[in-house]
Protein backbone atom coordinates (compact mmCIF):
# COMPACT_ATOMS: atom_id res chain seq x y z
CA UNK A 1 0.00 0.00 0.00
CA UNK A 2 1.38 3.40 -1.00
CA UNK A 3 2.26 5.75 1.84
CA UNK A 4 3.34 9.36 1.67
CA UNK A 5 6.92 8.29 1.05
CA UNK A 6 9.03 9.63 -1.81
CA UNK A 7 12.27 8.32 -3.26
CA UNK A 8 14.84 10.80 -4.58
CA UNK A 9 17.31 9.25 -7.03
CA UNK A 10 20.37 11.39 -7.73
CA UNK A 11 21.76 11.07 -11.25
CA UNK A 12 22.97 14.55 -12.18
CA UNK A 13 26.72 13.91 -11.87
CA UNK A 14 29.12 14.37 -14.77
CA UNK A 15 30.59 10.84 -14.54
CA UNK A 16 34.13 12.26 -14.85
CA UNK A 17 35.82 9.35 -13.08
CA UNK A 18 34.28 6.88 -15.49
CA UNK A 19 35.56 8.76 -18.51
CA UNK A 20 32.62 11.03 -19.27
CA UNK A 21 30.26 8.21 -20.22
CA UNK A 22 26.92 8.78 -18.49
CA UNK A 23 27.18 5.86 -16.08
CA UNK A 24 23.48 5.70 -15.29
CA UNK A 25 22.85 4.91 -18.98
CA UNK A 26 25.31 1.99 -19.11
CA UNK A 27 23.41 -1.24 -19.70
CA UNK A 28 23.34 -4.32 -17.48
CA UNK A 29 21.42 -7.24 -18.96
CA UNK A 30 19.90 -4.95 -21.59
CA UNK A 31 18.59 -2.48 -19.01
CA UNK A 32 20.27 0.76 -17.94
CA UNK A 33 21.90 1.31 -14.56
CA UNK A 34 19.23 3.91 -13.71
CA UNK A 35 16.50 1.38 -14.54
CA UNK A 36 18.01 -1.13 -12.11
CA UNK A 37 18.44 1.57 -9.45
CA UNK A 38 14.81 2.73 -9.68
CA UNK A 39 13.05 -0.62 -10.15
CA UNK A 40 13.32 -1.94 -6.54
CA UNK A 41 11.74 1.27 -5.21
CA UNK A 42 8.85 0.89 -7.63
CA UNK A 43 8.44 -2.81 -6.82
CA UNK A 44 7.93 -2.15 -3.12
CA UNK A 45 4.67 -0.39 -3.94
CA UNK A 46 5.31 1.94 -0.99
CA UNK A 47 6.25 5.18 -2.75
CA UNK A 48 3.83 7.89 -3.75
CA UNK A 49 6.35 9.19 -6.28
CA UNK A 50 9.94 8.75 -7.40
CA UNK A 51 11.91 11.90 -8.20
CA UNK A 52 15.05 11.72 -10.33
CA UNK A 53 17.64 14.49 -10.63
CA UNK A 54 19.51 14.64 -13.92
CA UNK A 55 20.96 17.08 -16.42
CA UNK A 56 18.36 18.49 -18.79
CA UNK A 57 20.07 17.03 -21.84
CA UNK A 58 19.73 13.48 -20.50
CA UNK A 59 16.10 13.60 -19.38
CA UNK A 60 14.66 12.17 -22.60
CA UNK A 61 17.16 9.28 -22.58
CA UNK A 62 16.35 8.56 -18.95
CA UNK A 63 12.63 8.54 -19.72
CA UNK A 64 13.12 6.17 -22.64
CA UNK A 65 15.32 3.83 -20.63
CA UNK A 66 12.85 3.56 -17.74
CA UNK A 67 10.13 2.19 -20.00
CA UNK A 68 7.52 0.23 -18.02
CA UNK A 69 8.55 1.85 -14.72
CA UNK A 70 7.34 5.22 -15.99
CA UNK A 71 4.13 3.69 -17.33
CA UNK A 72 3.21 2.21 -13.95
CA UNK A 73 4.54 4.77 -11.44
CA UNK A 74 4.63 8.49 -10.75
CA UNK A 75 8.10 9.52 -11.95
CA UNK A 76 9.14 13.16 -11.74
CA UNK A 77 12.34 14.65 -13.17
CA UNK A 78 14.09 17.69 -11.77
CA UNK A 79 17.25 19.22 -13.17
CA UNK A 80 20.30 18.85 -10.98
CA UNK A 81 22.76 21.42 -9.72
CA UNK A 82 26.52 21.76 -9.92
CA UNK A 83 27.08 19.44 -6.93
CA UNK A 84 25.30 16.45 -5.45
CA UNK A 85 24.40 18.59 -2.45
CA UNK A 86 22.71 21.18 -4.67
CA UNK A 87 20.93 18.48 -6.69
CA UNK A 88 19.48 16.93 -3.54
CA UNK A 89 18.28 20.33 -2.34
CA UNK A 90 16.59 21.02 -5.69
CA UNK A 91 14.98 17.59 -5.58
CA UNK A 92 13.67 18.17 -2.06
CA UNK A 93 12.25 21.56 -3.03
CA UNK A 94 10.58 20.03 -6.09
CA UNK A 95 8.66 17.53 -3.94
CA UNK A 96 7.87 19.94 -1.11
CA UNK A 97 4.31 20.57 -2.37
CA UNK A 98 3.54 16.88 -1.82
CA UNK A 99 4.33 17.23 1.90
CA UNK A 100 5.97 13.79 2.16
CA UNK A 101 6.38 12.10 5.52
CA UNK A 102 9.77 10.59 4.69
CA UNK A 103 12.19 10.66 1.79
CA UNK A 104 14.77 8.06 0.80
CA UNK A 105 17.76 9.51 -1.06
CA UNK A 106 19.57 7.04 -3.31
CA UNK A 107 22.49 7.16 -5.74
CA UNK A 108 21.38 6.51 -9.31
CA UNK A 109 24.71 4.74 -9.83
CA UNK A 110 23.85 1.99 -7.29
CA UNK A 111 21.97 -0.50 -9.48
CA UNK A 112 22.08 -3.47 -7.10
CA UNK A 113 19.95 -2.07 -4.28
CA UNK A 114 17.34 -4.52 -2.98
CA UNK A 115 13.75 -4.18 -1.80
CA UNK A 116 14.81 -5.64 1.55
CA UNK A 117 17.34 -2.89 2.22
CA UNK A 118 14.83 -0.24 1.14
CA UNK A 119 12.18 -1.59 3.51
CA UNK A 120 14.67 -1.81 6.37
CA UNK A 121 15.69 1.82 5.84
CA UNK A 122 12.03 2.86 5.79
CA UNK A 123 11.39 1.06 9.08
CA UNK A 124 14.45 2.62 10.71
CA UNK A 125 13.48 6.08 9.47
CA UNK A 126 9.93 5.82 10.76
CA UNK A 127 11.13 4.70 14.19
CA UNK A 128 14.19 6.89 14.64
CA UNK A 129 13.76 9.84 12.27
CA UNK A 130 16.78 8.98 10.09
CA UNK A 131 18.38 5.76 8.91
CA UNK A 132 21.27 4.71 6.70
CA UNK A 133 22.62 1.35 5.46
CA UNK A 134 26.22 0.50 6.34
CA UNK A 135 28.72 -2.31 5.90
CA UNK A 136 31.86 -3.00 7.98
CA UNK A 137 35.18 -1.76 6.61
CA UNK A 138 37.41 -4.71 5.71
CA UNK A 139 40.62 -2.86 4.89
CA UNK A 140 42.87 -1.36 7.54
CA UNK A 141 42.38 2.41 7.35
CA UNK A 142 45.10 5.02 7.89
CA UNK A 143 44.97 8.78 8.29
CA UNK A 144 47.47 10.47 5.95
CA UNK A 145 48.69 14.06 5.95
CA UNK A 146 51.36 15.39 3.57
CA UNK A 147 52.10 11.84 2.38
CA UNK A 148 52.80 10.56 5.90
CA UNK A 149 50.63 8.26 8.02
CA UNK A 150 49.49 10.25 11.04
CA UNK A 151 46.75 8.10 12.52
CA UNK A 152 45.64 4.50 12.98
CA UNK A 153 41.88 4.37 13.62
CA UNK A 154 40.47 1.12 14.94
CA UNK A 155 38.81 -0.81 12.14
CA UNK A 156 36.19 -2.26 14.49
CA UNK A 157 34.53 1.15 14.85
CA UNK A 158 34.64 2.05 11.14
CA UNK A 159 31.76 1.48 8.74
CA UNK A 160 31.22 2.27 5.08
CA UNK A 161 27.98 4.12 4.39
CA UNK A 162 25.76 3.49 1.38
CA UNK A 163 22.38 4.62 0.10
CA UNK A 164 19.41 4.86 0.26
CA UNK A 165 19.49 7.13 3.28
CA UNK A 166 16.11 7.85 4.85
CA UNK A 167 14.95 10.98 6.66
CA UNK A 168 11.84 12.66 7.94
CA UNK A 169 11.26 15.05 5.07
CA UNK A 170 10.78 18.23 7.06
CA UNK A 171 14.05 17.63 8.95
CA UNK A 172 16.31 16.93 5.97
CA UNK A 173 14.87 19.87 4.02
CA UNK A 174 15.57 22.14 7.00
CA UNK A 175 19.17 20.89 7.18
CA UNK A 176 19.80 21.34 3.46
CA UNK A 177 18.35 24.84 3.63
CA UNK A 178 20.69 25.73 6.51
CA UNK A 179 23.84 24.70 4.61
CA UNK A 180 22.95 26.41 1.33
CA UNK A 181 25.36 29.27 2.01
CA UNK A 182 28.02 27.18 3.74
CA UNK A 183 31.51 27.17 2.28
CA UNK A 184 31.85 23.52 3.20
CA UNK A 185 30.93 20.95 0.58
CA UNK A 186 28.91 17.96 1.77
CA UNK A 187 28.83 14.71 -0.22
CA UNK A 188 26.74 12.75 2.27
CA UNK A 189 23.26 13.60 3.53
CA UNK A 190 23.77 12.05 6.97
CA UNK A 191 26.53 14.58 7.63
CA UNK A 192 24.14 17.39 6.73
CA UNK A 193 21.41 15.85 8.89
CA UNK A 194 23.76 15.60 11.86
CA UNK A 195 23.67 19.40 12.06
CA UNK A 196 20.34 18.96 13.86
CA UNK A 197 22.21 17.16 16.61
CA UNK A 198 20.07 14.07 16.18
CA UNK A 199 21.16 10.45 15.94
CA UNK A 200 21.05 8.43 12.74
CA UNK A 201 20.01 4.80 13.05
CA UNK A 202 21.89 2.25 10.97
CA UNK A 203 20.86 -1.02 9.34
CA UNK A 204 22.93 -3.71 7.70
CA UNK A 205 23.45 -3.34 3.98
CA UNK A 206 25.11 -5.56 1.37
CA UNK A 207 28.53 -5.51 -0.27
CA UNK A 208 26.71 -5.97 -3.56
CA UNK A 209 25.13 -2.53 -3.20
CA UNK A 210 28.12 -0.96 -4.93
CA UNK A 211 28.28 2.49 -6.46
CA UNK A 212 29.64 2.58 -9.99
CA UNK A 213 32.38 5.21 -9.93
CA UNK A 214 35.33 3.99 -12.00
CA UNK A 215 35.38 2.25 -15.41
CA UNK A 216 36.22 -1.18 -14.01
CA UNK A 217 33.76 -1.15 -11.08
CA UNK A 218 30.94 -2.83 -12.95
CA UNK A 219 33.23 -5.21 -14.85
CA UNK A 220 34.95 -6.38 -11.67
CA UNK A 221 31.65 -6.80 -9.85
CA UNK A 222 30.16 -8.97 -12.59
CA UNK A 223 33.39 -10.98 -12.84
CA UNK A 224 33.39 -11.66 -9.10
CA UNK A 225 29.75 -12.74 -9.21
CA UNK A 226 30.54 -15.54 -11.66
Amino acid sequence: MQKNYIALITAAGESRRIGGTKKELIKIDEKTVIYHAVLPFAKTGLFKAIFITCQQEFESKFRDSLGDIINNNVIEFTHGGKTRQESVFLGLKAMEHLDPEIVLIHDGARPFITEEIIKNVISGTLEHGACAPLIPVVDTIKIVENNFITGHPQRQSLMSIQTPQGFKFIDILECHTKVRDSEKSFTDDTEIYSLLGKNIYVVESSRENIKITYPDDLENFIKNKR
